[in-house]
């Protein structure tokens, strides 16, 4: 495969943004770095990112809201985790904690962690060597030892 040239003006990279924006949404940040990954100069990346805030293309508050409910509603990540992956995607720490506290929506650590406990079972009874791996998996969620220890043990009165 032939080597991509560098995208020299802004029209290029505003293209090249657009595209990288259609395979996925991104921040400010991951747009900037993908340009220039591809080799895009500095006043090139700042007309492109320029051009696409202003056709309201781009819009860190909008991917941080965006963001932050899917990965609070429909991943089921902790609070926490949820501003370190905003956070590491490029929004700012502010910015990415007031998104993930809407998504929350008033529900606490408690509530969210079990919401993810029943929609990882889909309802399915907790033995103990299923609710041992529910723990874990809800651990990588970025919930903490004690809230799961609390949900799983919640789960497992119910059945």
């Amino acid at each position: 495969m032939p080597k991509r040239l560098p995208l020299a003006t802004p029209e290029a990279a505003y293209d090249e943004a657009v595209r990288m924006l259609t395979r996925k949404a991104r921040s400010i940040a991951e747009v900037a770095a993908g340009l220039r990954e591809r080799e895009a100069d500095d006043r090139a990346i700042a007309g492109a990112i320029d051009r696409l805030v202003e056709e309201h293309i781009l819009d860190d508050e909008k991917f941080a809201t965006d963001e932050a409910t899917a990965l609070v509603d429909q991943k089921g990540f902790a609070p926490a985790a949820a501003v370190r992956t905003l956070v590491e995607r490029g929004l700012a720490e502010a910015l990415a904690k007031s998104a993930v506290d809407a998504a929350k929506d008033g529900r606490g650590e408690l509530e969210l962690c079990a919401q993810a406990l029943r929609r990882h079972t889909r309802g399915a009874r907790l033995d103990q060597a299923q609710a041992g791996k529910e723990a874990r998996a809800l651990a990588r969620l970025g919930y903490d030892e004690e809230v799961v220890a609390r949900v799983i043990e919640k789960a497992e009165a119910a059945e």
